[in-house]
């Protein structure tokens, strides 16, 4: 079985650091060691950070969108590219650049992890329900064994609210609040 951590929505690769700097073990429960991990982002802006995760870490960086199909995304861009997101209800603002991004089916990616152990860190501003609800029903939920999630419950609409309690109620593994650290 192998030991997996993956940083959704890695954005400048601080908790895939901290991770295997185990300096967050008391988060993760777990000290990075014979971990392999993996980091999503479409930001283009961190990739010498992610190249030097690269070289010190055993860490592969996918640039892309962690989504709910393969292909190409809207993606709101801030200047100071903090709330970055796929969800238009959070890039809808005049100093959002919006271009399109790769992406990546998540639920169908995790699927060569099964039987592993897989640690999950996701903050991917707001798209973390379209995920979630996709892995739930397409039965890949139960590959993670233990995540870390920003769930940005009062960030987006009530709508949002609704499905996050709706999918903690149905999540077959431990999970935690996040938030990212301070740089």
């Amino acid at each position: 079985m192998r030991k997996i951590f993956i940083d959704a929505g890695c954005w400048n690769g601080i908790s895939t650091k901290l991770f295997f700097e185990n300096r967050m073990v008391e988060q993760y429960k777990t000290t990075s060691e014979g971990f392999v991990g993996y980091g999503f982002d479409p930001l283009t802006c961190y990739l010498d950070q992610m190249k030097e995760l690269e070289q010190k870490y055993p860490f592969v960086f996918i640039n892309k969108a962690a989504w709910i199909y393969d292909g190409e995304v809207e993606f709101g861009e801030f200047p100071r590219n903090e709330s970055s997101s796929i969800k238009n209800k959070k890039f809808n603002f005049v100093s959002a650049k919006v271009r399109k991004v790769p992406c990546l089916n998540f639920s169908k990616w995790i699927e060569i992890f099964r039987g592993d152990y897989v640690v999950v860190k996701m903050n991917i501003e707001g798209a973390e329900t379209d995920i979630l609800e996709k892995m739930i029903a397409d039965g890949t939920i139960g590959i993670i064994k233990y995540m870390l999630w920003e769930d940005h419950y009062k960030k987006l609409d009530g709508e949002h609210m609704r499905r996050i309690d709706a999918i903690k109620k149905q999540l077959p593994f431990e999970f935690h609040s996040y938030i990212r650290v301070p740089l």
